[in-house]
């Protein structure tokens, strides 16, 4: 897209944002506020409200969680009771307002919707009560994704474990003020365009995951009824079969103690140290000795081939294969599977634990307590489905090729996606600051 500029600019006084359009204004947010007090407030901290005030049905807590995409989304299963919200009124937000993330992943932005008549939020969010008369609330959220995306935020906020933003920071935050009929074009504009460059992205999102789920399957192939529950049918000379008869050791987990950890010695993972169907080391939990590591490994010791299943927490399910000959000891919560190679090939396995059914398995399987997780016992009679092993070479080759064709087409479509994701960033920015005038059709 090519945009014409303004007629004309001004120096907006402020080093990051440069020339401003002739006629528009530069004002501190706590200028542009409906009052001084409780407009820029964030939510009650500590015992001003606690898990035990929570009722069934109520006054509705907004929290971080309700912004996604910088849309709020409705979903809330935490009140209080109107007694309690009296108490609160400080930290009021209703229709109209701007809620807004001030701690851990800060500058999250969404507009809270006109049925919202009155509602609580909690200490990580901050609640924005905008002068309609001065600044309509669709150019201000835009505005504000803006000092996300240049890093305004970043550079403003404090912490060392995470990155906090305080009231006084929001308030003193520099807005350019347009006119109000440029506000409106201008917010018309992206809520349109944004959608259209969303739209797109979504659309690139379900092609990646359509070709994460191609199964490398031969379609002429004869079927059989599998004897699973998610799988109807499988080709005539795969069996189903429980996940204890195909290991030549019983499926065991790490240790259950916590290790003291050291400035460098063999590494200790646990289940955030899976990622992308990998192991990644730079998420280990630390080093360990080797003498503790050697006691480990008397119950369990990793080695090139492995499986690790994560079988408690929020990865649940997610599954990696060891891929080095490196040493290196597991915590509890990851499960070592390692395979009979005269039954099943350790790649191969390592695919099926991927699918898609598998997981679906899994989730069917756990059970929870303060998390998800799954039992060790649980775990070895889980069902799958293997084809005889004079076919499983043929067919590891024919999904190493397939993959590598299909990551080549996922990897083109998620640099498209970073482009568009880019191209969105730059368009917020140019328009919201005036470097670009869209209040006449594009040429």
């Amino acid at each position: 897209m090519k945009f014409k500029s303004y007629p004309k600019y001004k120096d907006s006084g402020i080093q990051w944002l440069g020339g401003i359009p002739e006629g528009w204004e530069v004002k501190k947010l706590k200028f542009i506020v409906k009052q001084k007090k409780f407009s820029v407030v964030d939510g009650p901290f500590g015992s001003q409200m606690k898990i035990e005030d929570f009722v069934d049905d109520g006054v509705p807590v907004i929290e971080m969680e309700h912004i996604k995409d910088d849309i709020f989304k409705d979903a809330i299963d935490r009140f209080i009771t109107e007694e309690k919200f009296k108490k609160l009124l400080r930290s009021c937000a209703k229709s109209g307002d701007i809620i807004f993330s001030k701690t851990g992943t800060i500058g999250l932005v969404a507009n809270l919707p006109s049925y919202f008549k009155k509602s609580i939020i909690t200490s990580r969010l901050a609640k924005i009560s905008l002068n309609n008369g001065i600044i309509n609330s669709g150019f201000a959220v835009f505005y504000l994704i803006n000092l996300r995306h240049n890093g305004y935020w970043k550079f403003t906020s404090y912490g060392s474990t995470m990155d906090i933003l305080t009231i006084f920071m929001i308030s003193n935050a520099y807005f350019v003020i347009p006119s109000r009929k440029e506000q409106n074009t201008i917010s018309n504009f992206l809520y349109k365009k944004i959608a259209e460059i969303d739209k797109l992205i979504e659309k690139d999102k379900k092609l990646i995951e359509l070709l994460k789920e191609t199964k490398a399957l031969d379609p002429n192939a004869k079927m059989k009824d599998s004897g699973i529950q998610l799988i109807e049918k499988i080709p005539e000379n795969w069996n189903a079969m429980k996940l204890k008869h195909i290991v030549s050791r019983k499926i065991t987990d790490g240790p259950h103690e916590t290790p003291e950890f050291i400035d460098d010695g063999v590494p200790f993972i646990s289940a955030e140290a899976i990622k992308k169907d990998k192991i990644d080391f730079s998420k280990m939990r630390g080093y360990i000795t080797k003498k503790v590591h050697k006691i480990y490994c008397t119950k369990c010791k990793p080695r090139k081939d492995d499986i690790f299943l994560v079988k408690s927490g929020a990865t649940t399910g997610n599954v990696a294969i060891v891929e080095t000959n490196d040493e290196f000891s597991i915590w509890s919560p990851l499960a070592l599977i390692r395979s009979n190679k005269e039954k099943i090939l350790p790649k191969l396995l390592y695919y099926i634990l991927l699918t898609d059914y598998f997981k679906k398995t899994i989730e069917l399987s756990w059970s929870f307590g303060t998390q998800q997780n799954i039992g060790m016992s649980v775990i070895e009679n889980l069902n799958i489905i293997i084809p005889s092993i004079s076919q499983q070479n043929y067919l590891l080759n024919y999904i190493k090729q397939a993959t590598a064709k299909i990551n080549k087409t996922i990897q083109k479509i998620e640099e498209k996606i970073k482009l568009l994701e880019e191209y969105k960033k730059s368009l917020i920015h140019h328009v919201v600051t005036g470097k670009v005038d869209v209040r006449e059709d594009e040429v």
